[in-house]
């Protein structure tokens, strides 16, 4: 399942990279749909130069992905055990390819095996969805109560690590 998320992550950071260069910063509640019925919620954090994504489970973690290309994982239940985690790098680096083009970005990508379709939300021009599928995953990632406001830049530290107030 980290590989799905990690996937996930990946992929919106790469749409968010059209947010950064407008300089918009999102808070949204998410929650990722499996195949099987699986379902996890949380909240997204993304800024000029930071994306967090942290789960609401204490059993699960979070996320804080650095525009150094730094991939962090934090366990919610231990938050001082930090882990950098290696992600596929090319399928971010197309990604990234991919989403620089948006708004022309087509609503279906297809990159080696994975199948990534984007919705956009009409209401508030932040995207509603994005679907992944491949041959090992195949998720719907939803987005909801999204609000572009300032978010402060403690949220994406690693040490001191600081709990979302929601």
């Amino acid at each position: 399942m980290f590989k799905k998320i990690i996937y996930i992550v990946i992929s919106f950071f790469c749409y968010s990279s059209i947010l950064l260069a407008q300089n918009k910063s999102w808070q949204c509640s998410f929650e990722e749909v499996y195949s099987d019925g699986q379902s996890n919620t949380g909240i997204l954090l993304v800024n000029s130069n930071n994306l967090r994504y942290e789960y609401d489970r204490h059993d699960l973690y979070t996320l804080i992905y650095k525009l150094n290309g730094q991939l962090h994982s934090i366990p919610n239940f231990q938050t001082d055990q930090i882990q950098i985690v290696q992600t596929n790098e090319v399928l971010f680096k197309e990604l990234i390819k991919i989403y620089s083009t948006f708004p022309s970005t087509p609503n279906e990508i297809l990159i080696d095996d994975f199948f990534i379709k984007i919705e956009n939300s009409k209401q508030n021009k932040f995207i509603k969805r994005i679907a992944i599928r491949s041959p090992n995953l195949n998720i719907s990632l939803h987005f909801h109560n999204c609000d572009n406001k300032n978010i402060n830049q403690l949220y994406f530290n690693l040490n001191p690590f600081y709990k979302v107030e929601r």
